[in-house]
């Protein structure tokens, strides 16, 4: 029974089961009824149940049985399972029945054609083997689905329905089967079941591989004639003969196996080894042993590639000649072949070759398996046939297409030598061999090669060089063995060979084994007596004869390797015509192989588009249409069309189907209706099929109808195997219905094509034109050849690109192209058959004939991924990451492009040259082509007559008519060919739409610019008039600068010979003017982004959904990088403004919401007007808010908020610098004269009139008068009159003998009083105390120039104060300025001239004189007073602001705890308390200890430990107690031999030691706090941390009844506003900047205090990259005005381009907020921001509001927190000025960039999941 069948009859039987069980249960029921009634039980009810019950259990019986046959190990089951397990198995065997009957269908298929009938048996033959009862449903529709799918077209009856399953079919089985299912003509022999199938399928390959056999011997043993002769491959005797292995690759390929060569070989070997063995005597090797050489095996490695013992295949041995390197690759196997192999250099000498090729042929040889490669210790490797490689020699095609391409014809494997053993010593001998043809070019430089002998033995060799008419011979000889028949063997061949005429050059490894042999040679050789007997080593150049025992006079000038390009003589084209042998490759295989794991480049979706990078943006969505915009878009489009606009038309499609998919199939249809060339289109019917038919209907007839007429006119497909079903296709359509005259042309043209395997176009009369241009065509492609080859041939790429792996890449590929270009440029059409090849595989389209319109993009990039991924193994890259995108991959993807258009254009042309008149067909085109003019021109007028109102109607007809206008262009010959290309020029009419160098549209949508969307521009460009081509052009050089675009319009005019009237070359010549237009474009990209950078500093844009700013950077360089490649720059400035109106358009937004927060606080304050400062504020707030600059707006109304308005900023009460220049003029004339001292020119001037003349003259009198009156003395008196406190000066060596050179150190304060500067230039203060400084004195004429010079011969070791006793210019004094910020780097120079010391002297007051010299000496000198880094020493002239929290610190009645976030300073304010007390002039002690990550315990321990290593404590003494330790302080506070007055002990970083503190109770504070009852002002402590543990941990303090809620705390700040402008200007001041006194300046002061939150180390990283920014390049100040430097909007906008500045902001910011596990700020910091971008409140949240957030996340940290505690921090955010305090419980961020900061929404929520918990 079936397995279906028993299935069925079980599903029966449990039918019935459970009907008989039904009814048994219900008298179950009925019998357990009577019993709980207690009734009797009725005999009949018991009789029926026992009935029913042996029924069931009998049904339970037969199923179990019958189910034992599906399921052995059936042990029951429910029967509601039961029925699935049957249905799930009915389902799968009826699916089995279906493949049985598709197996069935195909095992009787036959047919009358032979080949058929062999390619349905191997099929049926593989189907045997699928046994589908064993087979899952995967398998089953892996194997058996297709002929399943074939089955269904073999049924079918409807035309579009078979015609798509036969497409799809197409994959799965040959063209031949699908040919006879299509068309009916296929047989069923209904006899032929499967199981007799295999007999039927083994008869057939019984007669193929008889006829195989037959035809392959016959091919082994055939006779060919090269050049007259005849050489004949010979059937080996029987043990030896070459078998022919059966299963051949392909067709066509002959496979030789190896097993009986190498049997041979080996028998062979051992007869002569045991010969050699029996022939040897001890005397012979008595005889030879100082000649012998030992065999050291380790010399010698034996390279042999993978392949090397593959089966080898013609098609495939083709196919890696065709790739590359043709001419070198033949050389060299033919090399291999006649030498035995060959060394690189013995090619290159002997063929003229280049060895940079040679190398790569090689190598790919090699990788193939083709050759073996052998390697010797320190000579040097050379290459050998494989036993692949001589299959080569041994097949009869690739024999025969070896010597189709040389003229130097070879007949097969030679006799010309023994077989390379695997020693070292017969290595050496045969790499001597290979160079003697280097040597002989050393001898005879312009020798033409002719071996007349050659003899190669196992370590032995012998060759001869015979001169023209061969008289004489030089003849090389070398041996390297430790066989003494060698010696015997060699001396006997030179015997019957040297002639008295001839020379003998003996080579050997070395020059002294050579002469060894030589001088052996020479006694056997007596009776020959060469002529003259040379050696030499294989290491050494030239040779010495022997005789003479000297040196041979040789001109040793390398011969010219490359002097031509190629030796290898080609046929005759006639030759190669008429060849039995057609090269037609198959597909190219795929090797080298390539790693899997290797990521495979992105390719770019369309070649032509300009990069766009990589871009962080929530991906696109596709946008949803109405009924009414689609209607609004398909009008569009039809009214292009309409109004023969047919490429707006298009590109307004394609530009749309980019965005919309459904336009996709809309645009595709257009294309090939229009023969859109952006599409690429593939005319033949399958492609039609697919482009019209495969989805649902067609959008137009006329569109189809269009295709259809250019894809049977056109000649792109020699054989179109569908034209007939797509012509049946055609019979619904409703145009040909009306148009009879239509359907005869369509008709025609496909009959044309079906009979003729060609179309139309092939002989249309246009091409007659094209033919009489041939010559200067050709011209014309050769030219461009050159121009490309010359570019790329020599591996010399101009490319900008740093990546290796691209610039391999490119080498390789274009390397590779330069081979076939060369074919061109010397119109070598030897190779025009291998070039074809080349390309048709390569990169043309599949089955196509080769023209530019039939490149398949695919290929394209599919060769430039081969070429990627070979790079990646050349340079043995490890990490294959897919690098080759975005503009790298364009660049490439256009060279190779060019090229291969080239290559296209050469065979189309040669193929042309042998059209019209040779072919037969062109009569049968004559015939067609009157009527078909007719015809057409009938239907043309008939579509233009008849009016339609119906848009759609007139738009199709508009298209038809387009097409045949075409068709009959090109058969009247009017068309003019190229107009393809030119499909799009008419958008080089206006300024929309851009065309990239192919005349392809840039359909590229500028991201983030709806207004610059492609689809918007393509219409205006439509709704405006197309302009003439001088008024474009006029434009564009008149302002509008997209040069790319004039680039084009020129070429196109140029191209037809349509110059405008008052055309001039020179006026409209685009390299001049991009000139400027460049430069200017680069400018205007750096000018944007330091406007973005300054708009996001303005808090103009918003960031809640993405980094805005960086996207709009980045889409900005990557049109940048396409404006510079293109020329088109004024599209690149079109880009630049709309983003810039874009940013302000977008910035409204948050003007509301800070209008609100404006509003909210004059409510809550209604008497605001009446405080002036107040309402001045509320102004200036209101009109920043104009401007947008709207971080200066939140800055002022904060400081509103937090009483911080101060207006008032005048630090310094004059202006030195001022001052210095509005007299510099005075002073330089009457001290600027050279050969009078200063002193007799003050003296005469008499300019000392001020009130301190004295200090002024002691100043002029110590100024030195010359290089000898310069000592020490002198200069320590005038530092000291310049207010330097001295404490010593040293004279050291002079610089270059000339420069006096001192060094000065000034003098510590004695009796620990402070240092007292009063500027901020500390490397002339406090650091010269300790690392002093050097002054050197310059005396004579100079300048800045000869300054900067001097500078640099001195060196940077040290600070220099330059003493010059010259008058500078006020010119020169303002270049040196620039030039000392641009040249001189780490230390300062500052120059003190004449005018300097002059000016200092008429001004001189003792108290300010230091400060003033310093004000007009460091804005010419660079320096850098800002200290970034938290960890540097901060120079006490850098500390500014903190008084008041400073005094709180030192004095013994203030603060005991300081708390503050970080970067605010909290360090560095401890280390200055401790700078300031500890061991003053009253003996105080002040201890800074980091106990930092501590607890109380190691605290303990290290204090104690500090406490003596400061001196503190007099004894060591260490210890974990702190009532211990607070006795031993006590004790030593006691001490009255040796009191400390005061002692501070302060402990940095004491969080970890606060909380350890709870667990006992807050007990050291207790400790601590005991120690200051010692006395009045004798101790105090301070603890320095992050949290305010008071307020943190009150509850937890008082209950403990510690001292710690006793304890007076400070909690450090930002800086207050006058704090902040004090560290921004004083510094900046004494450098020469100069902040105006204006609104415009208050307006930049607030924006950068907003920037850094008034944190003192973000504005001193603000300040160091602003003074970075002048030292770079001068940050676009003017060298004649500056300094003073006024610090404006431009340079505040420089600063802000620098990424790090933001980036170390954000860094700092995220450092105050917390890292690792005290990260309680940052996550508060993300809840508030969550809870702004979800509930776009302005007025913050509560405390409440953080806590439910939190526990939303499921954020444990905060969500178990108290109320108190998570108020508490967020007070301490609000002290950190993050937070600000809106009143009613609730806080906000004090700046909108510090949400912005937190990252987008989607940033917030990630980095809020990572703090979840369970």
């Amino acid at each position: 029974m079936a397995k279906l069948e028993l299935i069925k009859n079980l599903q029966q039987t449990l039918k019935e089961m459970k009907n008989a069980r039904a009814k048994l249960d219900e008298d179950i029921e009925l019998f357990r009824n009577n019993s709980s009634n207690g009734e009797f039980f009725s005999e009949s009810l018991g009789e029926k149940i026992r009935e029913q019950l042996e029924g069931v259990l009998k049904l339970q019986k037969d199923f179990s049985e019958k189910y034992c046959e599906i399921d052995k190990n059936y042990e029951g089951a429910q029967i509601c399972i039961l029925e699935e397990k049957l249905s799930a198995l009915q389902k799968k065997e009826e699916e089995k029945s279906k493949y049985k009957e598709a197996v069935s269908f195909f095992m009787k298929l036959s047919s009358e054609n032979a080949d058929v009938v062999k390619i349905l048996g191997e099929k049926k033959s593989d189907l045997e083997k699928v046994k589908i009862e064993e087979s899952d449903r995967e398998m089953l529709e892996r194997e058996v689905g297709p002929y399943l799918m074939l089955l269904e077209a073999y049924r079918e009856s409807d035309e579009r329905a078979k015609f798509k399953l036969m497409y799809k079919l197409a994959s799965y089985f040959e063209e031949e089967i699908l040919e006879e299912i299509q068309f009916k003509t296929i047989l069923m022999e209904e006899k032929a079941e499967t199981e007799n199938v295999s007999e039927i399928v083994q008869e057939i390959e019984d007669e193929s591989e008889s006829a195989d056999t037959e035809e392959v011997e016959s091919e082994v043993t055939v006779t060919e004639e090269i050049e007259g002769e005849t050489a004949v491959i010979e059937e080996a005797e029987s043990e030896n003969e070459i078998v022919v292995a059966e299963g051949t690759e392909s067709e066509n390929e002959t496979v030789v196996t190896e097993e009986a060569e190498h049997e041979i070989e080996i028998a062979v070997m051992e007869e002569i080894e045991d010969e050699n063995e029996a022939s040897v005597t001890e005397e012979d090797i008595s005889r030879y042993q100082e000649l012998m050489v030992k065999e050291i095996p380790s010399d010698l490695r034996v390279l042999k590639s993978s392949k090397s013992d593959a089966r080898f295949s013609v098609e495939k041995f083709k196919k890696i000649i065709f790739k590359q390197f043709i001419k070198e690759k033949i050389a060299c196997l033919v090399e291999a072949l006649d030498s035995c192999g060959y060394t690189i250099e013995s090619v290159a000498v002997e063929k003229g070759l280049k060895t940079e090729n040679l190398e790569h042929a090689t190598e790919k040889l090699y990788m193939q398996g083709y050759l073996n490669k052998y390697i010797v210790t320190g000579m040097g490797a050379f290459y050998v046939l494989s036993s692949r490689g001589e299959k080569i020699f041994q097949t009869k095609e690739s024999l025969g297409f070896i010597n189709r391409c040389i003229k130097n014809k070879v007949s097969g494997l030679n006799e010309k030598g023994e077989k390379i053993k695997d020693t070292a010593d017969s290595a050496m001998a045969r790499i001597l061999a290979l160079e003697t043809v280097k040597k002989q070019t050393e001898f005879v430089p312009d020798y033409k090669f002719e071996v007349s002998y050659s003899h190669l033995g196992t370590d032995h060799f012998i060759r001869g060089y015979s001169d023209f008419d061969e008289k004489e011979t030089n003849w090389f000889a070398g041996i390297v063995t430790e066989n003494p028949e060698e010696f015997k063997e060699l001396a006997e061949m030179l015997k019957g060979q040297v002639k008295e005429n001839d020379i003998l050059i003996v080579t050997g490894r070395t020059v002294e084994d050579a002469k060894k042999v030589a001088e052996w040679l020479g006694e056997e050789l007596d009776e020959v007596h060469p002529k003259q007997i040379w050696y030499y080593g294989y290491d050494t150049k030239g040779a010495f004869d022997l005789n003479a025992d000297e040196e041979i006079e040789v001109d040793f000038s390398e011969p010219e390797l490359e002097k031509t390009d190629e030796k290898i003589e080609l046929e005759s084209e006639s030759d190669v015509e008429h060849s039995e042998e057609k090269i037609e490759p198959e597909e190219i295989p795929e090797e080298p192989e390539m790693p899997e794991e290797s990521e495979i480049p992105e390719e770019p979706e369309s070649p032509e588009k300009p990069e766009v990078l990589e871009l962080k943006i929530a991906p696109k969505q596709h946008k949803s249409l109405s009924e009414e915009d689609k209607s609004a878009l398909k009008r569009n489009y039809e009214e292009m069309l309409k109004n023969k606009k047919f490429y707006i038309a298009s590109a307004y499609l394609k530009a749309l189907s980019k965005d919309i998919p459904e336009y996709e199939s809309v645009y595709q249809q257009l294309a090939y209706a229009v023969n859109d060339p952006l599409e690429n289109c593939t005319y033949n019917s399958d492609t039609l099929f697919n482009v019209y038919y495969y989805d649902g209907a067609p959008i137009s007839d006329y569109y189809v109808i269009s295709a259809t007429l250019r894809n049977y006119f056109l000649d792109q497909f020699s054989y179109d195997y569908s034209l007939q079903q797509l012509q049946s296709m055609l019979v619904e359509n409703r145009i040909l219905a009306k148009n009879p005259v239509l359907e005869e042309i369509i008709y025609t043209l496909m009959e044309f094509k079906k009979k003729y395997n060609r179309g139309l176009d092939r002989y249309a009369d246009y091409r007659a034109k094209e033919r009489a241009d041939w010559e200067r065509t050709l011209e014309e492609i050769k030219r461009e050849a050159r121009q490309y080859y010359e570019n790329f041939s020599s591996g010399n790429f101009k490319e900008s690109a740093s990546h290796r792996r691209f610039i391999e890449t490119e080498k390789l590929l274009l390397k590779d192209l330069c081979e076939y270009l060369r074919i061109v440029k010397e119109d070598d059409r030897e190779f025009l058959e291998v070039l074809e090849d080349y390309l048709r595989e390569t990169f043309i389209k599949n089955d196509a004939e080769i023209s530019e319109e039939n490149l398949d993009t695919d290929k394209l990039n599919k060769v430039l991924t081969e070429y990627w991924e070979l790079a990646a193994q050349n340079l043995n890259s490890v990490k294959r990451t897919s690098d080759l995108m975005s503009s790298l991959r364009m660049n490439l993807y256009k060279k190779e492009s060019k090229i291969v258009n080239i290559l296209c254009r050469y065979v189309s042309l040669m193929k042309a040259s042998t059209t019209d008149a040779q072919d037969a067909v062109f009569g049968e085109y004559k015939k067609l082509r009157t009527v078909l003019l007719e015809k057409i021109s009938d239907v043309i007028v008939q579509l233009e007559t008849v009016q339609e109102d119906n848009l759609e109607e007139s738009s199709g007809k508009a298209v038809l008519a387009e097409t045949l206008s075409e068709l009959k262009e090109r058969l009247e010959g009017t068309y003019q060919e190229g107009r393809y290309k030119y499909y799009y020029v008419g958008f080089l009419r206006n300024d929309k739409v851009l065309l990239d160098e192919n005349f392809m549209p840039i359909l590229d949508d500028v991201l983030e610019l709806p207004e610059f969307s492609t689809a918007l521009r393509i219409m205006k460009h439509y709704s405006e008039p197309e302009k003439e081509w001088k008024e474009r052009l006029d434009e564009i050089f008149c302002g509008e600068d997209d040069y790319g675009e004039a680039e084009l319009i020129l070429e196109y005019v140029n191209r037809w010979n349509i110059e405008p009237e008052d055309f001039s070359e020179e006026k409209y010549n685009v390299e001049k003017a991009v000139e400027f237009v460049e430069k200017d474009a680069e400018n205007k990209k750096e000018e944007f982004i330091a406007d973005v950078e300054l708009a996001q500093s303005y808090g103009q844009i918003n960031n809640v959904v993405e980094d805005s700013k960086e996207i709009m950077i980045q889409i900005m360089e990557s049109w940048y990088k396409w404006c510079a490649d293109t020329k088109n720059y004024g599209f690149f400035a079109k880009i630049l403004e709309a983003f810039k109106e874009k940013i302000k358009k977008d910035a409204q937004e948050r003007a509301v919401d800070l209008q609100k927060n404006l509003a909210v606080y004059l409510e809550k304050n209604p008497l605001w007007k009446e405080e002036k400062e107040i309402a001045k504020a509320v102004g200036q707030i209101k009109e920043r808010i104009e401007q947008q600059n709207y971080a200066a707006a939140e800055d002022l109304l904060n400081r509103i908020m937090t009483n911080d308005l101060n207006w008032d900023f005048d630090f310094e009460s004059e202006d030195y610098l001022e001052d210095f220049w509005d007299e510099y003029g005075s002073i330089y004339s009457k001290t600027a004269k050279p050969g009078v001292t200063l002193k007799v020119l003050a003296d005469n001037s008499k300019f000392l009139t001020n009130k301190d003349t004295k200090g002024g003259k002691r100043l002029i009198e110590h100024w030195p008068k010359g290089n000898t009156n310069v000592s020490a003395e002198i200069l320590r008196e005038l530092l000291i009159s310049l207010g330097f406190q001295v404490e010593r000066i040293t004279e050291e060596l002079s610089v270059n003998e000339k420069i006096k050179n001192f060094f000065v150190v000034l003098k510590t304060p004695l009796n620990g009083r402070k240092s007292n500067y009063k500027h901020p230039i500390s490397v002339f203060g406090s650091e010269a105390e300790k690392n002093g400084f050097r002054v050197v004195c310059l005396f004579g004429k100079t300048d800045a120039d000869r300054l900067i010079d001097t500078f640099k011969e001195i060196g940077n070791a040290r600070n220099t104060l330059v003493i010059l006793d010259y008058a500078l210019t006020q010119s020169d004094r303002r270049t040196l300025a620039r030039k000392a910020k641009m040249h001189t780097t780490g230390k300062v120079f500052a120059v003190i001239d004449r005018v300097a010391i002059s000016y200092l002297a008429k001004h001189y007051n003792e108290t300010a004189i230091n400060r003033m010299l310093m004000s007009i000496i460091m804005p010419f000198a660079s320096y850098q007073p800002y200290v970034v880094n938290s960890g540097d020493v901060m120079p006490p002239e850098m500390f500014i602001g903190r008084k008041f929290e400073l005094q709180k610190i030192e004095e013994a009645k203030g603060v005991n705890l300081v708390y503050g976030g970080r970067q605010l300073g909290k360090s560095a304010l401890l280390k200055m308390a401790r700078k300031d007390i500890d061991k003053n002039e009253n003996g105080d002690r002040a201890i800074l200890v980091d106990i930092k990550y501590l607890d109380y315990k190691a605290a303990a321990k290290k204090v104690s430990e500090t406490l003596y290593d400061e001196g503190v404590f007099k004894e060591e003494y260490t210890t974990d107690d702190w009532h211990e330790l607070a006795r031993n302080i006590k004790k030593r506070l006691n001490d009255k031999e040796d009191p400390i007055p005061y002692f501070l002990l302060m402990l940095d970083e004491g969080d970890a030691f606060i909380e350890s503190c709870e667990a006992i109770r807050y007990q050291p504070f207790d400790e601590l706090k005991d120690i200051q009852s010692i006395g009045e002002k004798r101790f105090k402590f301070v603890v320095a941390g992050l949290r305010n543990i008071i307020r943190y941990k009150r509850k937890a303090a008082l209950e403990n009844n510690s001292v710690l809620p006793q304890l007076q705390s400070l909690t450090v700040k930002p800086f207050k506003v006058i704090e902040a402008r004090e560290l921004l200007e004083i510094p900046l001041s004494y450098l020469g900047f100069r902040f105006p006194k204006d609104n415009e300046t208050e307006v930049l002061v607030s924006t950068i205090f907003g920037t850094t939150n008034y944190f003192p180390g973000l504005i001193q990283l603000y300040c160091q990259k602003l003074i970075e920014a002048v030292q770079r390049d001068y940050a676009n100040y003017t060298e004649d005005s500056t300094p003073p430097y006024l610090v404006q909007k431009d340079l505040v906008k420089k600063v802000l381009a620098d990424k790090t500045l933001l980036q170390e902001i954000k860094k700092k910011f995220d450092i105050t907020l917390g890292v690792g596990d005290d990260d309680y700020y940052n996550i508060i910091a993300l809840l508030v921001a969550y809870h702004y971008y979800q509930e776009k409140s302005q007025n913050g949240c509560s405390v409440d509001d953080v806590k439910e957030i939190a526990n939303g996340f499921y954020i444990k940290k905060i969500a178990t927190l108290d109320t108190e505690k998570i108020s508490a921090l967020m007070e301490e955010m609000r002290e950190l000025n993050v937070l600000q305090y809106t009143e009613d419980g609730r806080y906000r961020f004090t700046r909108y960039n510090f949400c912005q900061m937190m990252g987008t929404i989607q940033e917030i929520n990630d980095k809020l999941e990572k703090y979840m918990e369970d």
